[in-house]
């Protein structure tokens, strides 16, 4: 267990990775080298794992040194590098094969009690669908040391409501998952990490390095202690002593924020800060206000746009930027299903699935659908087919193309070539009948390639290099799923494996493109550990921040809290934290709360906000009420 001297407090009087950037290089230079090839250091995400590196380099340059590097990680792969398995671990999307079929593999009888109503056997997309409920489940409890068998019994023990059947019958899907894995010669990655602390953990050769870290799930701390390796921990905040020293420690032996302290602790929002207005354009609006109130003494570098990933201030903000001749880049990125190239494969799979008007109606009004179609004398160009489309639609009324097409009077009569050209002669005839999930990748390739293939793309332009990247990760989740374990390489229709291929990259995103003119719209939880002096957060409302979860179908929250997973309690207490280094660290900050949605409901305003002295509370709350 690391010991509460291995704590470092860097202060709150700057960013966060440049005061960690600055000790590191303390700690490490001689003469002119920086060697850091002992350390390993741990980061909260991918964002800040980039930055430290760049932070480092940085420093080390300005002080004339030579930097050799350290191994950095993240939390959520830190594991990979305190163990190893003797097998191969399953990727996401042959875990995901692997669900699916454990939860086949279940009578329906037993799968009732969870999932009353259950897709058709067949019908893959669908059973894809709940494969990957369970496997967010299992990530969630797996974290912490459980399996659904243990989660079941914990539900059987003294609950408000025993939800154990269910949970006993996710634990036989579970069992089944396992052994599926187990028959491919693979591991699951949280079942191998729990083993490896059953069995013994290979001892960590030199030091871990935990920078601003406010989560570390149980499993994680407990493959540190079996490692034996030698922790730093680098808090971002001055050494506190509670008040009257009967809160407990502010920071626990893993220096994470100690949620008995943070989640009553007080978080100086004062009224300078803090803005109240009524709805998402007002909070875009006040947004706007703000910078203009800077009077040009920051760069759009120095500025940060904090706001709530479900937010709907943010179409609001791009626009009032966009109107004044600031671009606005929003770091989460374009969602991979909103691109053209996964919008023209889900409409595909559509028109594969039903035949339906409406789905090739929707198909042949996709830019990129053109080429699918085999071009002769009796087809028409792309504008042409739809107008020919809706004018038979208008003649006929069909729901469902199948059988006999009439061929239909003038324009009309140039829509049954059209289909024939799609259903027999394009790419689109290739993805008939049923074939291995495997055997269906190259076929699916060919209708992009088909789409795609015949357009001259130049990297350096950004809406080819856009299209390019998009085609790319495609291409990399299809030759995944090209090559699954044989046992799970199933049978399946040509639209059942575009559904595949989609539910695998239904979470992905395409980067914006790095502009050093642009303003930054940042999720809040990337905040902390950004170095930008200027920080306008909209969303201040509860739900937003502090973030909470209520209603959980399968784990609401006070199954959590027995569970030792994060519950509402613990993310209270980790935004206090977080908001508390955001006030104190930089130059300017403004937190914009909203009394009404777009929906125009009422909102609430965050509790953060009312974590003052006792004799400012009731003139706050007027302020948020008036």
């Amino acid at each position: 267990m690391p010991q509460t001297h291995n704590h470092i407090f860097l202060g709150w009087d700057g960013p966060a990775l440049p005061l960690a950037a600055a000790h590191l290089i303390d700690h490490y230079i001689d003469g002119d080298v920086v060697d850091m090839r002992a350390a390993t250091l741990v980061l909260p995400g991918g964002r800040a794992l980039r930055r430290i590196i760049e932070v480092l380099l940085d420093e080390t340059e300005a002080r004339g040194a030579t930097l050799i590097p350290p191994t950095a990680t993240t939390v959520g792969n830190l594991p990979l590098e305190l163990h190893t398995d003797p097998k191969a671990l399953a990727d996401d999307a042959t875990s995901r094969r692997a669900w699916s079929k454990a939860l086949r593999s279940v009578s329906p009888a037993s799968l009732r009690v969870v999932f009353p109503e259950l897709p058709k056997k067949n019908n893959l997309a669908e059973w894809d669908e709940l494969a990957g409920l369970l496997s967010g489940l299992h990530q969630s409890v797996a974290g912490e040391g459980h399996s659904f068998s243990d989660v079941a019994r914990i539900c059987h023990s003294g609950s408000l409501y025993d939800d154990g059947p269910r949970w006993g019958v996710m634990a036989q899907v579970q069992a089944h998952y396992l052994r599926l894995l187990d028959a491919a010669g693979l591991s699951d990655r949280f079942q191998s990490r729990m083993v490896a602390i059953e069995t013994g953990v290979t001892p960590f050769a030199g030091v871990l390095w935990l920078i601003s870290i406010v989560e570390l799930p149980s499993v994680t701390r407990r493959l540190i202690e079996a490692s034996g390796a030698e922790v730093r921990t680098l808090i971002h905040a001055p050494e506190i002593a509670p008040e009257g020293g009967d809160d407990g420690p502010v920071f626990d032996d893993f220096g994470l924020p100690s949620t008995d302290y943070w989640e009553t602790a007080e978080v100086p929002v004062t009224d300078e800060v803090l803005r109240v207005v009524d709805g998402p354009g007002d909070q875009a609006d006040a947004v706007i206000d703000s910078l203009t109130g800077l009077a040009g003494q920051y760069t759009a570098e120095d500025v940060v746009l904090a706001v709530h990933a479900d937010s709907d201030v943010v179409p609001y903000l791009e626009q009032r930027l966009e109107a004044r001749g600031v671009a606005p880049r929003y770091a989460a990125g374009t969602p991979l299903p909103h691109t053209a190239p996964v919008r023209l494969l889900e409409a595909v799979a559509n028109y594969l699935d039903d035949r339906a008007f409406l789905s090739l109606a929707a198909l042949l009004r996709h830019p990129d659908a053109g080429p699918l179609t085999q071009t002769t004398s009796e087809t028409p160009s792309r504008l042409e087919a739809i107008d020919a489309a809706d004018q038979y639609f208008n003649d006929h009324f069909p729901y469902r193309l199948q059988g006999s097409i009439p061929a239909g009077e003038k324009r009309a009569a140039r829509f049954p070539p059209l289909v024939y050209s799609l259903d027999r002669s394009g790419p689109l005839s290739q993805l008939k009948g049923r074939k291995r999930l495997s055997e269906w990748m190259p076929l699916i390739r060919d209708v992009l390639l088909t789409a795609y293939g015949e357009r001259k793309l130049d990297r350096s332009t950004p809406l080819d290099r856009r299209l390019l990247d998009v085609l790319g990760r495609v291409r990399s989740v299809a030759i995944t799923l090209a090559s699954p374990p044989d046992l799970l390489d199933e049978e399946c229709s040509g639209s059942a494996a575009i559904q595949a291929l989609l539910l695998e990259l239904r979470d992905d995103a395409l980067p914006p493109e790095p502009r050093r003119d642009a303003v930054e719209l940042l999720d809040w939880l990337e905040v902390p550990l950004d170095d930008a002096p200027v920080v306008m957060l909209t969303g201040f409302n509860e739900g937003m921040l502090p973030e909470s979860v209520s209603g959980h179908a399968f784990l609401p929250d006070a199954l959590r809290s027995r569970l030792g997973l994060i519950d509402n309690r613990r993310r209270l207490a980790r935004d206090a934290y977080r908001l508390t280094t955001v006030l104190h660290s930089k130059v300017e900050v403004r937190l914009i709360a909203g009394r009404r949605s777009a929906q125009n409901d009422p909102l609430r305003p965050s509790r953060l906000m009312f974590r003052i002295p006792e004799e400012e509370m009731a003139p706050r709350v007027l302020h948020f009420l008036q």
